[in-house]
């Protein structure tokens, strides 16, 4: 009973104190700055501090493979005993820029006290940098086969030849120079470009939006890079890099924002006669994946009736969106209601012409409010949001019968006249008047031995006029044309008697 008693105790005894006497250990890299030449070897020391019984110590140690190369991992008489103790190293390097390093001591009992463990051994790239060599994990057991993690103490810092330790500069340019833009658009992409300079070379541009992860940029002294924005604050950090690992940054916070979606008809001002047809164009303004339009016509049924509606290619995105349009007519209160859903089809973005609406006046004269309403715009997500309405004036009037007038002045307001003269160039000139508009103004010249009249002149209000004419020789019949927008004319003729 004695014997079992006195057993556990022991085991009792090893199991608190060798634990305990592993707290205090600490691997690390002393010393913890090394400066190597350039394109040369040189040795970095692991050192093991407060170490108790240890007999196997496994650590990871991580670098950067493209400025250093590993060689070897020397194991020191710290560790064995100045060589009196076989240590078996066991050293996977497979990984660039990882060493996964295990030894143990053969027939020995473990280490204890303060040394250097082990040298690793590198070449340095042929570059003057700065850059860093860390330990991230290690193990340490003991002859009682008890295992335990060693603290793990800072990093060990490169210093490679004479590196830059000048911060290169970086400015974003665009979309603006202030710190702050604010962005309304349609479209949620944004172009975000800039400079950056070093004394000596840079190295890369990248960029971070909202805390994400870093991103690529294209180009360097001169960059630019496209972003997706969210509705609201976007954070853009830019940073630049030189060759030797300095860095600077630019911040750029933008606040994106959806325009406010309207729609407009084609003219504020339509002019038209009864018992005429009228076309009104439709459309539909700052849009954001738009996949539905719903919207409300109301006009005067006693001065118009509704007569069909043509879709636009824009919203059927040229036949290869099918759209179902649901349309109703209450012609007795003027009101038309419209939806247009389609179906297979990608949400419409920005502005563009939705439909002609086709009108047929009455035979009643006046005028009228044409009015737009939405009363829904949905997206793709299901989401809708109402859109701003538009209006346009429509004027109706009866046919005009009334005929304009023209009258010669010049060079006589006879009805003949007699010109003598070696020159047989003659200037002709007079007025015309219509109570709305001349649209057309017709002049020739006929003779004895042919003639004709001249092309046909469109013109808006016209009221003076003239021309020359070429007299041949005896009578020259001059005649004048006008007509207006209803195809109403007037003329007015002149007989020259020309001589030498």
């Amino acid at each position: 009973m004695f014997i079992k008693r006195k057993f556990l105790l022991i085991i009792i005894f090893i199991l608190i104190i060798s634990p305990l006497s592993s707290l205090a250990d600490t691997i690390s890299f002393s010393p913890d700055e090394y400066n190597p030449d350039k394109d040369t070897d040189f040795s970095v020391n692991v050192y093991f501090e407060d170490a108790v019984d240890v007999t196997t110590l496994s650590f990871i140690g991580e670098y950067n493979p493209s400025l250093l190369s590993y060689i070897s991992i020397d194991v020191e008489t710290f560790f064995s005993d100045g060589g009196m103790c076989m240590v078996m190293p066991l050293i996977d390097a497979s990984v660039p820029g990882i060493l996964n390093v295990s030894m143990s001591r053969f027939g020995c009992l473990g280490v204890n006290g303060d040394g250097v463990v082990a040298k690793i051994n590198f070449h340095s790239a042929d570059i003057d940098i700065q850059n860093n060599i860390e330990i991230t994990s290690s193990e340490a057991c003991n002859s009682s086969f008890s295992c335990w993690n060693p603290n793990i103490s800072g990093q060990g810092q490169i210093t490679i030849g004479n590196p830059d330790s000048e911060d290169p500069s970086i400015t974003i340019t665009s979309p603006t120079t202030e710190n702050v833009y604010n962005y309304e658009n349609v479209l949620n992409t944004l172009t975000i470009a800039g400079s950056a300079s070093d004394n000596e070379a840079l190295n890369n541009i990248e960029y971070i939006l909202n805390g994400g992860s870093n991103q690529s940029v294209t180009g360097t002294d001169s960059w630019t890079f496209d972003i997706d924005l969210s509705p609201g604050a976007n954070i853009i950090k830019v940073i630049a890099a030189d060759a030797s690992g300095n860095t600077a940054s630019s911040t750029l916070t933008v606040n994106y924002s959806l325009p406010q979606a309207y729609l407009s008809l084609d003219q504020e001002n339509y002019n038209i006669l009864s018992n005429s047809s009228l076309e009104t164009i439709l459309s539909v303004n700052d849009v954001s994946d738009m996949t539905t339009i719903s919207y409300i016509l109301e006009y005067n049924p006693d001065l118009v009736s509704y007569v069909s509606t043509d879709l636009s290619t824009w919203i059927t995105q040229d036949g290869a969106c099918m759209i179902m349009p649901l349309i109703s007519d209450d012609s007795i209160n003027g009101i038309v209601n419209v939806s247009l859903g389609g179906f297979g089809c990608s949400g419409l973005s920005g502005s563009g012409e939705v439909a002609t609406i086709n009108w047929q006046s009455t035979s009643t004269a006046g005028s009228m409010t044409l009015s737009a309403t939405s009363s829904e715009m949905a997206r793709s997500d299901f989401s809708t949001s109402l859109v701003l309405s538009d209006t346009a004036e429509i004027s109706i009037s009866l046919p005009d019968t009334e005929a304009p007038v023209i009258t010669i002045l010049s060079p006589t307001t006879e009805s003949t006249y007699n010109y003598k003269n070696i020159n047989n160039t003659l200037n002709i000139s007079g007025t015309a008047s219509d109570n709305i508009q001349i649209v057309e103004f017709i002049h020739g010249v006929s003779y004895e031995t042919g003639g004709g009249f001249g092309a046909s002149v469109s013109v808006a209000g016209l009221d003076v006029w003239d021309f020359d004419v070429s007299l041949h020789l005896g009578n020259n019949i001059i005649s004048v044309e006008v007509a207006d927008a209803s195809g109403n004319t007037a003329s007015s003729t002149l007989t020259v008697n020309y001589s030498l």
